[in-house]
């Protein structure tokens, strides 16, 4: 790999590198978490790994590293050098691991990792930010909740996943139910295992989340601990429950299905559709008994894809499968013209025009002169498209249609 320039004076051969040749370079620079995957988000309380792999062309007696790292504001947080390794040919690296994201953190963003070896230097970049739970559903102090099942839900950011709590005290001492999960929500079990977990109506329980990186190590709380209670409906036969199950595309209609999954007949439901955002017809359920399923039928005009929602403005125990929305393909319509024939071998030597398309009388006597038994019509432009027009019954049709005002003769000719 290296190149040798000799140069000749008075017999005398100097021999030289070529000033092209690079002895050492920086293949790669990798940000990593603390288990090895490598990532480019971090939350302020994680620890870090830095990576660096160098390929070495020309035996040195040592490579020396630096990591550096900046602030948004390019602001030098961090420096740390010491790192080294034998200057041999070929390939190598250097790491420093398990540093506390704390140790350099002041704002929010982007920080930039600049590595030196020896004299040559490269950089990389990754975000970091402050980890966060905000709770939003249900709202704090919330009372009598009939929702069924309970949901939770929370904004959050800067965590593998969430640990969610629920009790009957605002200690969470001896805790009566807890979830991990990677989502930002979680549905409370309808008839949970164990008895302690079944949520009574009246009772304030208190709810909270926490996030966990990917060793289990809470590194994000909420600020307090949210309270509610439910209110659990009589019975059965009394509960209220429409749901939206369906919403299917059917030619240039949307077909909604309305199911009345509670125990009561209900009257006068409301059904609205939206294509786009924008309202396309409202319509009625004037009935519906428990365990019926209602078909609506709405015209849609808008072709391509089209956003539709359809929605049960409706006040009932479970609000959440009320609405249903999904994205639809939906076929241009074709526009079909009023019936235009196209005659051909026609004679009109003897009659103007305007007297031939006034009179369909005449026109089946020309026909009958002119053509033989199986005369040839080039074109019917309507619903149906005839090549050949052979016996007296299709002729029948065509004059049928002009003369109830459905066709007309837009060419003619005599061959």
């Amino acid at each position: 790999m290296k190149k040798i320039i000799g140069v000749i004076f008075g017999g005398w051969v100097l021999l030289g590198f070529s000033p092209q040749l690079v002895a050492l370079t920086i293949k790669s620079i990798v940000v990593t978490a603390t288990l090895g995957t490598v990532r480019s988000n971090f939350s302020s309380s994680e620890k870090i790994n830095f990576n660096v792999s160098v390929y070495n062309d020309i035996t040195v007696e040592r490579i020396n590293f630096t990591f550096e790292v900046y602030d948004p504001f390019g602001v030098k947080k961090l420096t740390h050098s010491g790192n080294s390794l034998p200057g041999s040919l070929g390939e190598g690296g250097s790491a420093i691991k398990n540093i506390p994201i704390s140790s350099f953190f002041d704002n929010p963003g982007t920080y930039r990792l600049v590595v030196k070896a020896n004299n040559i230097s490269g950089e990389t970049s990754f975000s970091v930010y402050s980890p966060n739970i905000t709770l939003t559903y249900p709202p704090n102090n919330s009372r009598d909740l009939t929702d069924n099942p309970l949901s939770f839900r929370w904004v959050a950011s800067g965590a593998s996943r969430y640990k969610l709590s629920v009790d009957d005290d605002a200690a969470f001492y001896n805790c009566i139910f807890t979830a991990e999960v990677f989502s930002t929500d979680y549905i409370y079990p309808a008839n949970p295992t164990d008895a302690r977990q079944k949520l009574s109506s009246g009772v304030v329980y208190y709810w909270k989340v926490e996030g966990l990186d990917a060793a289990g190590r809470v590194i994000a709380s909420c600020s307090q601990p949210f309270n509610f209670s439910i209110k659990q409906i009589a019975s059965t036969t009394s509960s209220r429950d429409l749901a939206i199950i369906a919403l299917e595309p059917q030619d240039k209609n949307i077909l909604v299905e309305v199911k009345n999954l509670g125990g009561r007949t209900e009257n006068n439901v409301p059904v609205s559709l939206y294509a786009n955002g924008q309202i396309v017809a409202n319509q009625t359920i004037s009935l519906i008994s428990p365990g019926e399923i209602k078909t609506l039928i709405f015209p849609l005009t808008i072709a391509g894809s089209v956003n539709v929602l359809a929605a049960i403005t409706f006040e009932d125990d479970y609000s959440r499968n009320n609405i249903l929305s999904r994205v639809v393909e939906v076929a241009p319509e074709i526009a079909v013209s009023s019936p235009t024939v196209v005659v051909s071998t026609v004679p009109v030597s003897e009659e103007t025009e305007e007297e031939v398309s006034r009179n369909p009388k005449l026109i089946w006597n020309k026909l009958k002169k002119y053509l033989p038994d199986k005369g040839l019509i080039s074109r019917v432009e309507s619903e149906y498209e005839i090549k050949e027009v052979i016996w007296e019954k299709d002729i029948g049709v065509i004059l049928k249609q002009l003369k109830e005002g459905r066709a007309k003769i837009v060419e003619a000719g005599l061959e």
